[in-house]
């Protein structure tokens, strides 16, 4: 009889839940829409004329979207939101409110009423499915009363043949004999240019006569104390208002809720208007020679309700002097009849990418001293159309969108600032740009198409207000920029800064180095490979030497413009003994080969003079050969040898091992005639297969044999020749080796590997510990619990299955002479409650054809027989119908929760 061996005991709890359960069945009535108000979702109104203001504010943090419907009668004028996207659903005739994250849930509405009445309001939202709204609120929209000294437009007013009834509310007090003047309703009818009528200065003036525009209406009363609705102000008396400004004393939106309307045609009867300021101005601040009385409300924020287009009539101001737009939803082309405004010298324009100019409207405005221009939508006409005017000191043209090229004759403008940032000019810069007065300041980054060369004298001229000269984001060239004594200057801002250079600003992102000292580092694994200086526009190239410099090269500006280096610049390249060796523009077939690590090229562009403290157009290339970046790896292919490099295994049993090599850089490797060295620290006691060796090259499964001619013996080890491979990025190679432990040990790094590169830099080692012993048979990993289901309380016997039916152990059976073994089981402790009350013989063992074995605490039960196998790992599991389960009898079981602990052996015998 074979001796049994018990070899491991592990135990568990195994965990038996049993409740009692009944239900509860509620009826819950159908809510329909509307049917749910609720207090935390609130809405409120405020009238003014025909507008109606609604504030929305949600205090539940789960809304993220609320909803306001409209009649028909009621039209939503889009104002920015800081706290919503706010949008009009057409179809629905709805405003439709999307909450921001993080912040507050207030939005302020504004609403216009086609005529009058009562109109009602609430908001709503979707809370669990269920809809639920605000308490309705009404807003009552009055007649317009007819003015008995209104002389204008009476023939077009009409009579209130409608009203808006709403169920439930109570009509206002209205009859069809008031009316509705529909130059209020309908403001879009005053668009049209149009005669007005000519009036003497007795003529009383009625608000009709500006449209009944509210802004007008406040500013002349709290300005100029005239208040026109009142019938005792004159067209004689209008002389007297020089300045019309939105944004002057209290007019402005912070505290003014009238900046409301449009621009009147009757703007013309403001004949000796010298300041018309229809919003916040663009300009830092104000020039000297500015009237002092303006009013630049610099820091407010720009107002959002004048809207509409400029009309022509505002060519009738002939004493305008100062004309400054700022309101973001006026929208148009500024009127050609500006140009009459002979006596205008400042304008000051902010387009918020919705209004147009043309640059040819004003070229008879001979007064004119400044022009500011900012974000317009789009401006015609070319630099050459403003250039005779002769006191124009003040140019500022930001982000307008001025195409073509600089002309030549800007020189002959006396400017005191030029700004031209952010537009899309391109071409050579003029010889004659270089003759520009000393005292000027300028700005012409972020027109990245502008080339040539600048003299050192202007590109370092002492800036007399901007503090600075503003080259960023051009390719403009300095000749000599070691004369240049101005620090402030921002010669070229590509990518990084000023400190790096135009020229490896379009350097491809393979060079690397300090960019601070103009020195490039080439990173490469061959000492062969050629230098590609040059790229062609639209070429794919991947070779890591390539440097991409020239008409093809690709750069991002700060506004996220893509640009490529104008092919217009030439290149000079010398080698590290001063050598020119090329001279002329990019030339993608041209080839650097260097001879040596300590080889250096030092390309400069369009002739100019290097300087490496600024190094604006220079690039120095130090050609150092570096490791690339790389992953080894030295493992068993068999994970449940060990992980991280740590193998436990059994001596005189074989088992495969696998080198590999990622390549984790940006280039492509090549690993032509490079090899792989295997060896053990300790040959005596390890021993590898030289016939073994086989290898998984890049994007495949497949393993091939190596030829014995690519394998060479060392100390210690072998050499296995990569021949003709190539790694591109994230790629990997791999060699797979048999390996046998001669004697039982425990020692680090027992196998290691080694790559080296063509060009001598070798890869870092892998390797690979080991712990090896005779071989054993024991449990590997058994749960800590098993638990089994739930169940309920019942008069008849319950058979309970496990919880989850694998309760999956795995053994370990590592030994050479592997024998039959098998598994018992037992429990140490019975199954009870908290209370102490106890299952009893309710564990038992299931298994197909057999009645049903009671493990208990008496005896130990055969669970599981195995027969001697090949593999060194087994799992031991049962089928859902099989193995250990719970069979309780009736009246045992009572409310609670049962553990107990079970044992498992191992026996090293047939059952």
């Amino acid at each position: 009889m074979k001796r049994k061996k018990q070899l491991l005991l592990m135990s568990l709890a195994a965990l038996l839940v049993i409740g009692f359960g009944y239900g509860i069945y509620l009826i819950v009535p159908q809510l329909l829409a509307g049917d749910t108000q609720v207090t935390d979702l609130t809405l409120k109104s405020q009238v003014n004329d025909q507008t109606i203001q609604l504030t929305v504010s949600d205090q539940n943090q789960t809304d993220t979207k609320v909803v306001v419907p409209l009649t028909d009668k009621l039209s939503y004028t889009p104002t920015k939101q800081a706290n919503a996207g706010v949008t009009y659903d057409e179809v629905n005739h709805q405003i439709v409110i999307d909450w921001l994250t993080n912040h507050p849930k207030m939005v302020n509405l504004t609403v216009k009423a086609a005529q009058a009445g009562t109109y009602v309001f609430k908001a709503q939202t979707t809370r669990n499915d269920t809809p639920v709204n605000t308490t309705p609120i009404a807003a009552t929209i009055k007649p317009v009363e007819n003015t008995s000294t209104s002389s204008v437009l009476s023939d077009n007013q009409t009579s209130l043949s409608e009203k808006i009834a709403v169920p439930g509310l109570q009509e206002p007090d209205t009859t069809s004999s008031q009316s509705l003047n529909t130059e209020q309703a309908t403001p879009l009818q005053k668009r049209t240019t149009r005669d007005l009528p000519t009036h003497a200065d007795t003529d009383i003036v009625t608000t009709a006569d500006f449209d009944n525009q509210p802004w007008i209406i406040y500013t002349l009363n709290k300005e100029w104390n005239m208040d026109i609705s009142n019938g005792k102000i004159t067209f004689g008396m209008l002389k007297k208002v020089t300045m019309l400004d939105l944004w002057s004393g209290k007019n402005n939106s912070q505290t003014n809720n009238y900046a409301t309307g449009y621009i009147p045609a009757g703007i013309k009867y403001l004949t000796n208007l010298k300041i018309l300021g229809l919003g916040k101005s663009t300009k830092a601040e104000v020039s000297e020679d500015l009237n002092p009385e303006v009013h630049v409300a610099n820091g407010y924020t720009r107002p959002g309700h004048i809207s509409g287009s400029i009309p022509p009539e505002i060519g009738q101001l002939k004493e305008l002097e100062i004309f400054s737009v700022g309101a973001e939803n006026i929208t148009g082309t500024i009127p050609a009849e500006i140009n009459q405004l002979t006596k205008l010298k400042h304008i000051d324009i902010n387009g918020y990418k919705k209004l147009s100019f043309n640059l040819n409207s004003i070229s008879g405005l001979t007064n004119l001293t400044s022009l500011c221009l900012y974000n317009m939508k789009k401006t015609d006409g070319a630099l050459s159309d403003i250039i005779n005017l002769d006191k124009l000191k003040y140019i500022e043209l930001r982000k307008d969108n001025i195409k073509g090229k600089i002309p030549s004759e800007i020189a002959n403008i006396k400017f005191d600032y030029l700004n031209l940032t952010l537009n899309q000019l391109e071409g050579t810069l003029p010889e004659s740009f270089n003759n520009l007065d000393s005292n000027a300041s300028i700005n012409l980054s972020e027109n990245p198409d502008i080339y040539g060369v600048i003299s050192e004298k202007v590109a370092g001229l002492n800036p007399t207000r901007s503090g600075e000269t503003n080259l960023g984001y051009t390719q403009l060239t300095i000749k000599d920029p070691k004369k240049m004594n101005n620090s402030a200057i921002i010669p070229f801002t590509f990518m990084n800064g000023p400190s790096r250079s135009l020229l490896r600003s379009f350097a491809k992102e393979n060079l690397d180095g300090s960019y601070a000292n103009t020195s490039v580092t080439i990173t490469d694994s061959s000492n062969t490979s050629k230098i590609q200086v040059f790229d062609s526009y639209g070429a794919n190239i991947t070779d890591p030497l390539n440097i991409g410099i020239g008409s093809g090269s690709i750069q991002k500006t700060s506004e996220g413009r893509y640009i490529k280096l104008s092919s217009g610049h030439t290149f000079q390249i010398s080698d590290s003994k001063g050598n020119l060796i090329y001279d002329g523009p990019a030339d993608p077939n041209l080839r650097l080969t260097p001879k040596s690590n300590e080889t250096k090229y030092v390309i400069l562009m369009d002739h100019t003079e290097p300087n490496p403290d600024i190094g604006i157009t220079e690039l120095d290339l130090n050609i150092k050969w570096i490791r690339p970046k790389t992953t080894e790896d030295l493992k068993s292919e068999d994970p449940n040898l060990g992980t991280d490099n740590h193998i436990k295994y059994v001596k005189q049993k074989p088992f495969e091992m696998i080198s590999s090599v990622q390549n984790d850089d940006t280039f492509t490797i090549s690993m032509d005639k490079t090899a792989l060295t295997v060896k053990p620290a300790e040959k005596d006691k390890v021993d590898i297969d030289k016939t073994s060796f086989e290898i998984q090259k890049p994007n495949t499964t497949i393993w091939e044999s190596v030829s014995s001619a690519d394998i060479s013996d060392i100390e210690n080890g072998y050499q296995v020749k990569l021949n003709g491979l190539a790694l591109k990025p994230k790629e990997k190679v791999k060699i797979r080796y048999s390996v046998t432990a001669k004697e039982a040990l425990d020692d680090t790094g027992v196998l290691s590997s080694e790559t080296s590169l063509m060009s001598g830099y070798k890869l870092p080692v892998a390797s690979a510990d080991m712990t090896i012993k005779n071989g054993q048979l024991l449990f590997k990993t058994v749960p800590t619990t098993m638990s089994f289901a739930d169940s309920k309380i019942a008069n008849l016997t319950t058979e309970i299955k496990r919880k989850l039916p694998d309760w999956k152990m795995q053994i370990e059976d590592s030994r050479v002479n592997k024998t039959d073994w098998h598994i018992t089981a037992n429990l140490i402790s019975e199954l009870q409650n908290s209370n102490g009350d106890s299952l009893g013989d309710s564990v038992v063992f299931k298994k197909t054809g057999q009645p049903n074995q009671v493990i208990n605490t008496t005896s130990a039960v055969d669970v599981y027989d195995s027969k001697a196998g090949t593999t060194d790992y087994q799992d031991v599991q049962w089928g859902a119908d099989a193995g250990p389960t719970l069979s309780v009898a009736p009246g045992l079981a009572k409310l609670g929760s049962y553990t107990g602990t079970m044992q498992w052996t191992l026996v090293d015998a047939p059952a």
